[in-house]
């Protein structure tokens, strides 16, 4: 005789079987997120039992968690763009006082602990915040030891306020004795900066400046160089050696009539700048007190080194001096730039030169260009204005303090107030 179950033993024992089922998940969820609150699971997305908030792991998230009065807390350092590496925000999780003690050695690595998911949201790994890229930074400079007979240094010194850039003023103050002082001063600077930081360095008493820092440091970017000079239409001094041999012969072609070095204005990044002006130092040898910079940078660019290029289409700088005689082709930049909307504006190349070199007989430019800038209308001169310019703060750093600030109107006094 066989037994034969009935269909209702069968239902019982499969509903039994459920029931059984669901429990044993059930415990099984709640051990594994207990687990997890304490650190030892390293799988899975976490949930905040606060019921407040949910916390899903997400890709490049990096969470430190630490032990604040008995109750976890989660320090999360995102690591994606839009969010800074060192912002953190901090979640508590409830409910997790059952956690086990530890001691204090076992606590200091356990607040230590790392919890990552770099590849997906079910993937727990441990790794280290990448570190964020080192922003780049753009550095005016001149050089000079007083303010000139004429006003015309502080009219460049005011362009550079205008147009938002930190002026370091390298040498204010001391004594005059040659060209050997502006290369040392410059390549002590260069030495001081991060690498990949940009050097901009121009003359001092014949320059205007109509391009902010950001422009200017996009313009050279764009470049993709190490060292930028301006391009000029002058060969000096190789003009007047050998009947202007290498003016002719040694000088690449050039797209532009801006085919000569000009070393009164120039940019580049830090750590190529400071071994170029280095170079420069130790070629003038026993004349260094009277180097020739724009022959020595020049021998540099014909011969290739320090990877020096030319600014032939004026991107940055426009020299302004003309050549109308031979040897020499006929170039007259005054004839290639305009003023547009208070800036100039080169026809010939296309492009608005972020700074103007009134160098040689460019002088004659100088006075007349700057009197039509886009600061020199009454809208930007008003009282407030003109207090602001004159309480501007300009770096003049000395051996003694090299954090040393001046007042613009301390620079060049009563220049202001005569305007």
């Amino acid at each position: 005789m066989h037994f034969r179950p009935s269909i209702n033993y069968v239902r019982t024992f499969v509903a039994a079987l459920f029931v059984v089922g669901l429990l044993s998940f059930a415990l099984i969820s709640r051990q594994q997120a207990m687990l997890m609150a304490a650190g030892k699971v390293r799988s899975g997305t976490m949930e905040n039992v606060d019921k407040k908030a949910e916390l899903e792991l997400t890709r490049g998230d990096v969470i430190e968690r630490q032990f604040v009065q008995g109750s976890d807390t989660l320090e999360v350092h995102p690591t994606s763009a839009n969010q800074a590496p060192n912002s953190a925000k901090m979640i508590e999780i409830q409910g997790s006082n059952s956690s086990p003690k530890h001691n204090e050695a076992s606590n200091k690595n356990y607040n230590q602990e790392l919890i990552s998911a770099p590849k997906s949201t079910n993937t727990v790994e441990s790794i280290s915040a990448a570190p964020s890229k080192p922003q780049i930074k753009l550095h005016t400079v001149t050089y000079a030891t007083h303010g000139g007979r004429d006003d015309r240094f502080c009219r460049a010194v005011e362009s550079t306020i205008r147009e938002g850039h930190d002026l370091v003023i390298l040498g204010w103050g001391d004594k005059w004795l040659g060209l050997s002082q502006k290369l040392l001063a410059a390549q002590s600077f260069a030495a001081t900066l991060p690498a990949n930081d940009l050097l901009l360095f121009t003359d001092a008493f014949d320059v205007l400046f109509q391009g902010k820092p950001d422009r200017i440091q996009k313009a050279f970017e764009e470049i993709h160089t190490e060292i930028l000079f301006s391009g000029e239409c002058g060969c000096w001094p190789h003009v007047m050696e050998d009947r202007g041999k290498a003016c002719f012969d040694a000088y690449p072609p050039a797209p532009t009539p801006y085919r000569y070095l000009n070393s009164g204005t120039w940019i580049g990044r830090a750590a190529p700048a400071a071994a170029m002006l280095r170079a420069v130092i130790d070629s003038a040898g026993g004349n260094f007190l009277n180097a020739n910079d724009q022959k020595l940078v020049a021998d540099f660019f014909i011969e290739g080194r320090f990877g020096i290029q030319l600014d032939y289409h004026t991107k940055i700088f426009q020299s302004m001096h003309m050549t109308l005689d031979k040897p020499l082709p006929y170039c007259n930049p005054g004839q290639d730039v305009v003023l547009r909307e208070g800036r100039f504006y080169n026809k010939r190349t296309n492009s608005e030169p972020a700074i103007l070199h009134f160098n040689g007989g460019g002088k004659r430019h100088h006075l007349d260009m700057e009197a039509r800038v886009w600061y020199k209308g009454q809208a930007f001169n008003g009282p407030a204005e003109l207090s602001e310019l004159r309480a501007h703060l300009v770096a003049a750093p000395t051996t003694s303090n090299p954090k040393r600030h001046l007042r613009f109107d301390q620079i060049c006094p009563g220049y202001v107030k005569a305007k």
